[in-house]
């Protein structure tokens, strides 16, 4: 089996939505993950982690301009090619880190994507996230995550064995002997999890979620903003 995320993950606060829903082309590919009832969080029928209080927001598939419709269901993909963030923010990028972690250029986000990423999160004191995992015949071929925090501290996690996780700062780097990249970014999002080792059952990464459930409004979202600034203004 085939298959890849390349996703966008922060709480789904109004400052959030506001910058995603305003950056086209990723205005097109939001949604929020306000609810899981109604969907199969694991086999045994466990409980659902929290999700952040203001629900999860995703951007998918995230990915360069050269590719095209994802291998495993044929979606169309947006491009991060013209997203750009400031050029004065420091971002760890695939050429910094060097021999000690692999990352194909294929799949790892550009410097201008990374650094928009990094001033959204200082911009909306968020937490942002950009996470990638593609498996080829059930086995992971890659998996990694960028996170970005509102004090303006960014941090990659590579996956580089079953339990075994490189983590990178501006500062220094260190492998987590045991430890999941999913498990990592999710706790980074406010769903804490006990153990971080093993990765967690995540609904989104399902073939079978219904992603069109969780689609947002970024249009209406707009109109409503306009509307309420108007009515503001007139009052």
């Amino acid at each position: 089996m085939v298959w890849e995320a390349s996703h966008i993950y922060a709480p789904a606060s109004p400052a959030v939505l506001e910058v995603f829903c305003g950056t086209p082309p990723l205005a097109s590919a939001v949604h929020v993950i306000d609810r899981l009832d109604g969907v199969l969080w694991d086999a045994s029928g466990g409980q659902p982690y929290p999700l952040p209080e203001t629900g999860l927001l995703v951007v998918r598939e995230v990915v360069s301009s050269e590719r095209r419709p994802l291998r495993w269901t044929g979606e169309e993909t947006v491009s991060w090619q013209n997203v750009r963030g400031p050029d004065d923010l420091s971002v760890i990028t695939v050429d910094s880190l060097g021999e000690t972690t692999y990352l194909s250029y294929l799949y790892a986000p550009p410097a201008p994507f990374l650094r928009f990423l990094k001033s959204t999160s200082m911009r909306c004191a968020s937490v942002v996230v950009f996470y990638h995992h593609n498996t080829f015949n059930g086995l992971t071929e890659e998996e990694f995550a960028w996170v970005f925090d509102p004090a303006g501290q960014d941090r990659l996690y590579v996956r580089t064995g079953e339990t075994l996780v490189a983590v990178h700062t501006g500062a220094r780097y260190e492998v987590l002997s045991r430890a999941s990249v999913l498990a990592l970014v999710l706790r980074d999002l406010g769903v804490l999890l006990e153990d971080v080792a093993a990765p967690p059952a995540f609904p989104p990464h399902r073939l079978s979620f219904p992603w069109s459930r969780y689609r947002y409004d970024c249009g209406g979202a707009v109109s409503a903003t306009a509307a309420s600034v108007e009515d503001n203004a007139n009052g």
